[in-house]
């Protein structure tokens, strides 16, 4: 059974994405929590799960091989709609998770239980879970204890929130700073200008204010555009990602849709990425480096698939975990990060440029 989604849920996704924290590699201040939680509850799986838009992505894992799952039948979209521990001795016996595919199929989830990830302002983020393949309850003490790693958990990620939160405000003194220094030149430059120039510059001032007000807008408009690009590429490689480990999960044809959809729009992006830069060699080298680990992507995507359709779950999950360790997925969000600061440094330096 699908959940419902929670009433807040636009701000809550708001709220996550503040954290910066979605598709980052594994951080040991985290499984260090999962593994206490697996010891604790002795249960071979502990999770740290968080909730976006259409997955659960999952931070830190301990005996789980996938990195995501379709938020449709993810227990931690059940979860985050409850303020406290959440539950289920048997998934067989509950009506929301007894078809669900995760317990129906490998790995044949029997037992979850959850604590929720809430924020300070209220939003739940996610959760941390543990996992069994039997049916079993907690004692008191294990579900204490859950509780306790559970605001860990929100601590470590405040934490990564505050310092996102500095790093900008740094940056943004730096930028300042800059900005006031130029300014300053300029006025101490300006006095020993002689009156020959104020008069040259009343007289062409005009025309190339405009002109070069027109070519800074100019700038900052096909930055944005590459930037806009860039970031829709990503998700459409994700959708395509999370479509694919769905139907490998589920073998529902369903999932297929969207996935051939998002192989569309990846390619049409990237043509779209080539056109915007068709005048700067430079950046058609970043985007053929690009373009090429993004094949390479796609083709282990269609493997797994295809070793779904021909072989079965347990090959196809063989190669999920193989491609995994190779973790193209990082070179790739590696190098559309590049290009996007990239990109930022242009519009920053426009924009100072027009203050200036």
């Amino acid at each position: 059974m699908k959940a419902p989604l929670p009433d807040n849920e636009a701000q809550r996704i708001e709220a996550l994405l503040q954290y910066k924290i979605l598709d980052t590699p594994s951080e040991a201040a985290f499984d260090d929590l999962t593994r206490l939680a697996s010891y604790i509850c002795q249960t071979p799986v502990a999770l740290i799960s968080l909730i976006d838009t259409n997955r659960q992505w999952f931070k830190s894992k301990v005996g789980f091989h996938v990195l995501q799952t379709h938020r449709d039948f993810a227990f931690c979209a059940h979860a985050i709609l409850q303020p406290d521990v959440f539950v289920v001795p048997d998934t067989t016996d509950d009506e929301r998770f007894a078809t669900n595919p995760l317990v129906t199929s490998d790995p044949y989830i029997r037992f979850y239980a959850s604590v929720p990830l809430i924020n300070p302002e209220g939003y739940t983020l996610g959760t941390l879970c543990v996992i069994d393949y039997v049916p079993r309850e907690l004692t008191p003490e294990q579900v204490e204890a859950l509780q306790n790693l559970g605001r860990q958990a929100i601590k470590q990620l405040e934490l990564r929130r505050n310092l996102a939160n500095l790093v900008l405000v740094t940056k943004k003194s730096k930028q300042s700073q800059k900005v006031r220094k130029q300014f300053l030149k300029k006025i101490v430059a300006g006095f020993g200008l002689a009156s020959a120039i104020l008069v040259l510059i009343g007289v062409v001032s005009d025309q190339n204010i405009r002109k070069s007000t027109n070519n800074r807008t100019t700038t900052v408009k096909n930055t944005y555009k590459k930037i806009n690009s860039v970031e829709k590429l990503l998700s459409q490689i994700k959708d395509a990602e999370i479509a694919q480990s769905s139907y490998v999960f589920t073998e529902k044809k369903l999932y297929l849709k969207p996935y051939k959809v998002a192989l569309i729009n990846v390619k049409q992006e990237i043509a779209n990425l080539k056109r915007l830069t068709a005048n700067q060699p430079n950046q058609q080298k970043q985007i053929a480096t690009l373009e090429f680990l993004i094949t390479a992507k796609l083709a282990q995507l269609k493997q797994a698939i295809d070793l779904r359709q021909d072989k079965g779950l347990e090959m196809a999950l063989q190669v999920l975990m193989r491609n995994n360790e190779q973790n193209l997925m990082g070179d790739i969000r590696k190098m559309i990060n590049e290009m996007e600061n990239e990109e930022r440094g242009k519009t920053s330096a426009a924009v100072t440029s027009k203050k200036g």
